[in-house]
């Protein structure tokens, strides 16, 4: 029942309550003859049978006709609705949610259902107002159950959410088990060699977090603005009516929430006469502070097991050895604790509702929640389990279930999200001091994923950065906590807060500001790096549309994202299997400091994996930008030598002679022939592709094959190119991307290999038929005086063929969001990598 595509049976009952018709699909009633029609009325009223008689009089109206009226019953004559498109299954359920009359009756759900499971096929173009019709839908009895796709989706993410953890907590103990050793703590009472060095660093560590905490505490304390007006508040500086009183009341000050801005900011904003600071200013260095010290407590699994157990304070005063005791302890108590843990959610006594961090993991990696639509299902099933999940948040302290279930642990993630740097700088020299030394740490530490690569650790950053922070928080409370006074008269006020207010502009951005975007920007490109501006803004489209893909900050942070790429596949390429992806996009996050969930729109970032030369080798690592505005050839450059190739320019937006429509909605064939025409004709001669004979390559029956391959002279070489064509209509939503076939990534080397050997073995007509229009290109190019056997040609195609350059054409508007990366890839593997080809119509 509800299953596949067909309706659920249903009994139909006619005449005089005599069965009539069996189990039958669609629920639809057979055709009442006359006497049966007037059998009816005096059972359910002479008008609705009358209205009956007149819909199944003749043949069905066509859907189109239906949908611009008003009866949703004629609709159960078009179920199960196969074909319909988007916008025609919006309408149906418009139709019967605004027309069922008083209700909807179970045959109006099962035309909602029906509808539902038909739009399945547009999943991932439905919309937030797709997401409200559904909710209305549902309001009015459609069942999700009734659904497959949806179904799946909604109960499938508790499954998923349930694998990723039970994999966290396994790695999570391993990365403590490990930290451990690296302290020289004996878990299992065996003798280990104590590592003295290593406690003290945790107990130095350990107080920095405790200064942290204070500061935190006392940031809370600052003005930052005025409540609503209140009768009988102490001091104000400002006051307004109340209640239609003509009699103004103060206005309370309020102390800073980051989680509640005031009700109404000073003015000015800030006001060091009034001791009051500005909101954002501090909620920036409380939100940094805090953070710089998760993320130092999860790169130091012992002292965040110290945390959850209530704090790192027992090691403030200890020696070496009762410190190493106080840490054991904990490690014990996390490890016991993730024993219990994977239990629990095995047995799923720990409910899937209650692992946020793990969500969030899900719908930043998983392809099957990437759609509006998708995540909202799966926030449905969570809510659906909350109660369940407030029972299971009392089996573990939720600061220890952090511990146990966050991916990250032990890496340069944190189990809370990692919000943007921000470069402040403060009255205080101390300040000023510890942001310089930050500055100098933090550039150094992002050259590289790889620690042992480092010029200094990314632990090194984060410490330095935790000093600054505290100091600016210090600064802060000098600056608003002193006498009045002291605050009108000093510099200090001007300076804090002209350097931090280029880091609120961004956050400004980030919450969709548009005016001074562009100038904000580029002063923190300067002033704070290429790093914190993408971190500050999130999105990588802000940027681009604020300032612009030609702008010279735009190039400043195009080459620090590549650079970021670059560190992300040079770390995953030393990972196995299966493991690349996720440790591609665990190094994205720890070169850009970026928590995972929000790298991918900050950079704009795609990761691909490229199948290796042989079957039993893992594939090459691509991480790419959906614009595709990052240079391949740097990507070739780090190629071994050996297989290294020279690299054409990486994009290249080609206007031809054609409108737009006829573009658009050309066949695929048809575009494979201008493109191979404009090759052969020099059109892209401009552009780093010569001119040179082209050949419709296909080697089997379908059109599969080379869309196009290429045969140049360059001196006395011939020179192959292997033409790959993707055409996208205009008004599709499809994403291209090179093939996965049984021989590999399409274009790769395992690909061109078996290709060559399909075409040299010439085993079919069309693959002799390719061969001989290949000969004899290669006899024309290289001219009438230089003979050559065809076995010696075989033997030099052979070897062409397998270093033909790659090069792959497809509309402008096409989304490049995997062929980038599938480039880049192909790239790395040693693929002669060539020129990205947008194609545009004429120019107007």
């Amino acid at each position: 029942m509800g299953g596949g595509g067909m309706d659920r049976v249903r009994v139909g009952v006619v005449g005089g309550g005599s069965v009539k018709g069996g189990g039958r699909k669609e629920g639809r009633l057979p055709r009442l003859v006359p006497g049966e029609a007037l059998g009816l009325q005096g059972l359910v009223g002479n008008a609705a049978v009358s209205r009956m008689v007149v819909q199944r009089s003749g043949e069905k109206k066509p859907l189109a006709e239906v949908l611009v009226g008003t009866d949703a019953s004629l609709l159960r004559e078009h179920r199960p609705f196969a074909g319909i498109s988007l916008e025609q299954g919006r309408k149906i359920c418009r139709l019967v949610l605004d027309h069922s009359f008083l209700w909807v009756g179970r045959e109006e759900e099962i035309t909602l259902e029906s509808a539902w499971r038909a739009l399945g096929s547009y999943r991932d173009a439905l919309t937030e107002q797709d997401w409200v019709l559904w909710k209305e839908c549902a309001d009015h009895g459609a069942e999700v159950k009734y659904i497959p796709w949806m179904n799946d989706l909604r109960s499938g993410f508790g499954d998923r959410v349930r694998e990723r953890a039970a994999g966290n907590v396994e790695a999570n103990t391993r990365a403590i088990e490990a930290e451990a050793k690296r302290l020289g703590i004996g878990l299992n009472g065996e003798p280990v060699a104590g590592n003295d060095a290593a406690i003290e660093e945790q107990k130095r560590l350990a107080r920095q977090i405790k200064d942290a905490q204070t500061r935190l505490a006392e940031l809370r304390r600052l003005n930052v603005g005025y409540g609503p007006p209140q009768a009988g508040a102490q001091r104000d500086g400002d006051s307004s009516p109340i209640g239609g009183s003509p009699v103004p009341v103060p206005k309370p000050l309020v102390t800073f929430d980051p989680q509640n801005p005031p009700t109404t900011r000073s003015v000015p904003d800030p006001d060091p006469a009034l001791g009051i600071a500005n909101y954002e200013t501090v909620l920036a260095v409380h939100t940094e502070l805090t953070q710089t010290s998760a993320r130092i407590l999860n790169k130091n699994p012992a002292l965040y097991a110290l945390a959850a157990r209530g704090g790192t304070d027992p090691l403030l005063q200890q020696d070496t050895n009762a410190a190493r005791n106080a840490l054991t302890a904990a490690l014990k108590d996390v490890l016991s604790n993730a024993a219990k843990t994977k239990s629990d959610i095995q047995s799923r006594a720990l409910d899937f509702a209650d692992m946020t961090p793990v969500h969030r993991q899900v719908l930043a990696a998983d392809p099957a929640y990437q759609q509006l639509f998708s995540q909202k299902l799966a926030a449905d099933s969570v809510q659906e389990h909350a109660e369940d999940a407030a029972a299971g948040s009392k089996l573990v302290g939720l600061v220890t279930l952090a511990l146990i279930v966050a991916v990250e642990v032990g890496t340069a993630g944190a189990a809370t999200p990692i919000v943007a740097v921000i470069s402040l700088a403060s009255s205080a020299g101390t300040a000023a001091a510890s942001w310089n030394e930050w500055a100098k740490l933090e550039t150094a530490a992002k050259s590289t994923v790889s620690d042992q690569n480092s010029i200094v650790t990314q632990e090194q950053a984060d410490d330095a950065m935790l000093g600054a922070l505290v100091a600016t928080a210090a600064a802060l409370l000098d600056v608003y906590g002193l006498g009045k006074a002291m605050r009108a008269s000093t510099q200090a006020v001007k300076a804090l807060e002209s350097r931090v207010a280029d880091a609120v502009a961004l956050k400004g951005i980030a919450r969709g500001a548009t005016v001074g975007a562009k100038e904000a920007i580029e002063r923190s490109v300067t002033s704070l790096g290429p790093a914190a501006t993408v971190r500050n803004v999130g999105s990588w489209q802000k940027i681009v549309a604020a300032v612009g893909p030609e702008s010279a900050a735009m190039g400043k942070l195009v080459a620090w994202r590549d650079g970021v790429f670059r560190s992300a596949e040079e770390i995953a390429m030393k990972a196995t299997g299966a493991s690349r992806e996720d440790l591609a996009r665990a190094a994205l996050a720890t070169a850009s400091g970026i928590e995972q969930v929000a790298a991918g729109e900050a950079l704009d970032a795609v990761i691909e994996i490229i199948g290796g030369e042989d079957a039993g080798k893992d594939g090459h690592v691509g991480v790419g930008g959906k614009e595709a505005q990052l240079s391949i050839e740097s990507v070739a450059a780090r190629v071994p030598k050996v297989a290294a190739r020279s690299v054409q320019r990486a994009v290249e937006v080609v206007n031809v002679p054609m409108s737009e429509l006829k573009l658009a909605t050309m066949s695929s064939a048809e575009f494979e022939h201008i493109i191979r025409y404009g090759v052969a004709s020099g059109y892209f001669a401009a552009y780093g592709l010569p001119r040179m004979t082209v050949i419709d390559a296909k080697l089997h029956g379908g059109g599969h094959g080379y869309d196009g391959l290429g045969v140049s002279k360059q001196g006395d070489l011939i020179k192959l190119y292997n033409l790959e064509c993707k055409h996208v209509a205009g008004d599709s939503s499809h994403v291209p991307s090179l093939g996965a076939t049984a021989f590999g990534t399409q274009g790769g080397l395992r690909w061109s290999d078996a290709k060559a050997a399909t075409l040299l073995s010439a085993d079919n007509p069309f693959a002799e038929d390719t061969y001989d229009a290949l000969q004899k290109a290669v006899k024309r190019r290289l001219g009438p005086g230089i003979p050559f056997s065809d076995h010696a040609l075989q033997e030099s195609l052979g070897g062409a063929l397998r270093q033909a350059e790659f090069h792959l054409f497809l509309p402008a508007w096409a989304q490049t969001e995997h062929i980038v990366a599938q480039m880049r890839g192909l790239a790395r593997s040693g693929v002669k990598v060539g020129t990205l080809f947008r194609i545009a119509p004429r120019k107007r």
